[in-house]
């Protein structure tokens, strides 16, 4: 007998024209002739922006920020079909190897989820980012499934 299959707690679906990463935070030093007087570390304003599309996608639909579980996250970057790729094969599935990597995909989600589905995106345990083109009737944007998998220890 096999392991019944959980059912996502949320599925949520982001609405990006084109899948977006998280971007470096820029690093920004202030002189004083030339003596350095201060240094600090700035999140670039489309990073910013994308966060707040994914705190806005999710406010509507979680009930309280859990910082007592683990979680198990699926997320699935769908992109807009290239000229060359319009009218064929619409319903097969043709993945993407192309920036931004899925790792990056798979932090900003993730950090734009931090403080409302979980305290902390350590809370992860298990993560999967996917990247392919749009089919028919699908629409550019980000599909997140989270599980809560067990109670913290």
């Amino acid at each position: 007998m096999g392991k019944a299959k959980l059912t996502p707690k949320y599925e949520i679906f982001i609405p990006f024209p084109d899948p977006q990463g998280k971007e470096r935070e820029e690093m920004h030093v202030v002189f004083q002739g030339k003596q350095i007087v201060k240094r600090y570390k700035r999140t670039p304003n489309k990073t910013r922006n994308n966060l707040n599309i994914v705190k806005n996608s999710v406010l509507h639909i979680f009930e309280e920020t859990d910082s007592d579980s683990v979680f198990k996250v699926e997320i699935l970057a769908l992109f807009k079909r290239p000229q060359k790729l319009l009218g064929k094969d619409l319903d097969k599935t043709i993945y993407v190897g192309k920036k931004p990597d899925w790792d990056n995909i798979g932090k900003l989600i993730c950090d734009g989820i931090n403080n409302l589905i979980w305290k902390d995106d350590a809370q992860i345990a298990i993560g999967k980012v996917i990247k392919r083109f749009i089919k028919i009737g699908e629409e550019p944007g980000v599909k997140v499934k989270i599980w809560k998998i067990q109670k913290k220890h």
